[in-house]
């Protein structure tokens, strides 16, 4: 960041009485000094006049020190841009510092106006945005975009908004706002520097009274795509962008957008780390050779890591029957960073797919299983041999080399169209997968992955689950 040229955007206020306004300007603030309390940096992309910015602050206030430093007029849709090209200027409008900028600039200038607020804040809150937040809008957001600008800066931060309705009541939500921030604050000194914590809450639009509050994930939100073309009076073109509403809200269980649309408080956890590691192993093919420095024979990250995992599974000839090469994974297991880089490679193929829970069968299965669905927050369901489990199943049998076998799961365990994927540690000839997604599909699960330590590529077990995909850490 160019810390000078910022300097000089906000030199014109200052000169203006270089000793006083700033003080004069403060004595105008409405804050509550009490060192003891807790601060907070409140700010917002409605605008300094906009009314969830009012009421926030007002309910805010019965839990911490509160300094609102917001834009001047409304930055809707303005993301996390800051300004560089002109000098921003203050004012104090309605006892709130006021800056002509974007969200962003309203908390860099609010952290870093030396005097502006007595200490380093708290916690960054803001909103209540007047309209969702949700999905990919994150992405756009001038409301998230004030509370990453915190969270960038290593300060908890938190982004409120409120559906759109014509009369939007944020006197019915603010109390749920200003007790998930007092509760935020009473768990600050357990908070790590690294992650940031960055959080962003939805409520539901027109529910006083919402059915609770749900820990989320991001869902889908596709707007009608629209560029009107006009002509002004001088003969001149020019366009509005932006269609007429949203053309999908994804209804997936688990989502911010199907938490309010079901009449939820959605409150997820941003990450600011950008980086997607499912595509090294592409991209690493795509620059190999570009370049001299890109060496042809280099190989990826993610594939030097599954070479650690192979060289510890162990080939056993002649086991369990002459003519088998029997794949050992106990070396492995054996080695407790190895086992935990095996999981999180899995977890890294996986995760694109978007399961919401997992399937795994017995029993080595379980190994890989069970850790991948702590690993991604999801549920486990065992797929066990018959007459393993105790209350009702669901049963489906399936041919071996000599005669059948049976798998079985508990019946009313999988919702209908769950995301689910199946976990096990070895791809052979893919009959016992195969059946596992009968099963899944009998349940009125939706198979939409298959996931693997191994997989023994020439027994074709991959092609025997399409059109399933299938994710594998380590081929033979």
């Amino acid at each position: 960041m160019n810390q000078p040229l910022f300097d000089r955007c906000l030199e014109k206020p200052l000169r203006e009485s270089k000793r006083s306004s700033l003080r004069k300007a403060q004595s105008r603030i409405k804050r509550i000094h009490v060192s003891a309390r807790p601060l907070i940096l409140l700010s917002n992309d409605d605008g300094i006049s906009a009314q969830g910015l009012q009421v926030l602050y007002r309910h805010l206030l019965e839990v911490a020190e509160v300094v609102v430093v917001a834009p001047l007029a409304e930055q809707s849709a303005g993301s996390h841009a800051i300004t560089l090209a002109r000098p921003l200027r203050h004012s104090v409008v309605n006892g709130f510092h006021a800056i002509d900028g974007t969200p962003a600039d309203c908390i860099y200038v609010g952290l870093n106006w030396k005097g502006l607020l007595p200490r380093r804040p708290d916690l960054i809150v803001s909103g209540i945005n007047h309209g969702y937040n949700l999905g990919y809008d994150t992405f756009y957001s001038g409301t998230v975009a004030a509370a990453r600008e915190g969270a960038l800066r290593g300060i908890p931060a938190i982004a409120f908004s409120l559906g759109f309705s014509p009369n939007p009541d944020f006197e019915a939500i603010a109390p749920i706002a200003r007790a998930l921030v007092e509760r935020l604050l009473g768990f600050r000194e357990q908070i790590p520097p690294h992650p940031p914590l960055l959080i962003n809450v939805n409520f539901p639009r027109g529910v006083s009274q919402p059915k609770g509050i749900r820990l989320t994930r991001l869902g889908r939100r596709r707007y009608e795509d629209e560029v009107d073309v006009r002509i002004d009076p001088r003969g001149q073109e020019y366009v509005w962008i932006g269609g007429s509403g949203v053309a999908f809200h994804d209804p997936t269980e688990g989502t911010d957008t199907q938490a309010v649309e079901e009449g939820w408080v959605s409150v997820s956890p941003l990450a600011l780390e950008a980086i997607e590691p499912f595509y090294e192993g592409l991209l690493q093919k795509v620059i190999d050779g570009i370049l001299p420095s890109s060496h042809p024979q280099a190989t990826s990250k993610i594939e030097d890591q599954s070479q650690k995992i192979r060289a510890l599974i162990a080939s056993v000839p002649d086991f369990p029957k002459p003519g088998v090469v029997f794949r050992d994974i106990t070396p492995l297991l054996a080695d407790p960073e190895a086992y935990r880089l095996a999981i999180s490679l899995m977890r890294q193929s996986v995760e694109e797919l978007r399961p919401q829970a997992i399937v795994a069968i017995e029993s080595r299965g379980f190994l890989f299983g069970a850790p991948l669905a702590l690993e991604l927050g999801l549920p486990l369901v065992p797929v066990r041999k018959r007459g393993k489990l105790p209350r009702a199943v669901q049963r489906v049998e399936y041919a071996l080399e000599y005669g059948t076998d049976a798998l079985e799961m508990h019946r009313d365990v999988l919702r209908p169209g769950l995301r689910t994927l199946i976990v096990d540690d070895v791809l052979a000839t893919g009959g016992t997968a195969r059946a596992t997604i009968e099963l899944v599909r009998k349940e009125g699960g939706e198979p939409v992955g298959a996931a693997f330590l191994i997989e023994l590529q020439a027994l074709g077990g991959r092609r025997a689950l399409e059109p399933v995909p299938v994710r594998s850490l380590v081929t033979f």
